[in-house]
């Protein structure tokens, strides 16, 4: 009977720690409704803190990307200038050198006889004009 004792004890053991076990399920099985509001309340707040950082973050990005954008439009622009400005130098100078290498052609007589010829046009023009003041002069003094 002793073994029937110590298995009667052992049996009132385990039953006090099966209450013990469904009084705790109890108390959480009451707990668990509040707590599941407060972790859907959580949870919901993290979303909508997600939601608002994503849209900042997509919005930052947005503008990072037009900067960008109209920087590299900017610099190809820029670099077409500079390329079309070089090309008109190199043509002017090309012309330079073509008008230079004419110019040394042209033999010293030839430049003189221009310069000559200059300024005999400028003479015959002084001269004519003091022909024509001089004629309407006398065509004046006449008719009067």
């Amino acid at each position: 009977m002793v073994g029937n004792t110590a298995l009667d004890m052992l049996v009132a053991e385990m039953l006090g720690d099966i209450g013990k076990l469904h009084d705790q399920l109890a108390a959480l099985n009451e707990a668990m409704p509040g707590f599941l509001d407060d972790v859907d309340s959580r949870l919901t707040q993290s979303v909508g803190m997600l939601v608002k950082a994503g849209s900042m973050y997509e919005g930052t990005l947005k503008n990072q990307t037009m900067l960008i954008v109209r920087d590299a439009i900017t610099q190809i622009r820029t670099e077409a200038a500079k390329a079309r400005a070089d090309a008109a130098a190199a043509a002017k100078h090309e012309i330079d050198e073509t008008v230079m290498r004419a110019m040394a052609d042209i033999p010293g007589e030839v430049i003189a006889l221009l310069q000559a010829g200059a300024w005999r046009t400028v003479a015959l023009c002084f001269g004519a004009s003091m022909f024509s003041s001089l004629f309407v002069l006398v065509a004046f003094l006449l008719l009067k």
